[in-house]
């Protein structure tokens, strides 16, 4: 669970408004963050899954190159 900053309590509706905004914000950028990482952790594990299956495969011909 994300870390919140705790406010003095409010009375006023406006207050009660600015807090939701400001909890909302909070929590938004927590997922973003966490989401972030998430995909560039998968990232990482796809390229290093696709060199694995690189460094498997036959090597080809380059374009140009001599035939066997």
């Amino acid at each position: 669970m994300p870390e919140t900053t705790r406010l003095p309590v409010l009375s006023h509706p406006s207050a009660d408004l600015a807090l939701r905004v400001l909890r909302l914000e909070q929590q938004l950028a927590s997922y973003q963050r966490l989401h972030a990482e998430e995909l560039a952790e998968l990232g990482r594990a796809l390229a290093q899954v696709k060199d694995e299956v690189l460094a498997l495969a036959p090597p080809t011909a380059e374009a140009g190159g001599e035939a066997l």
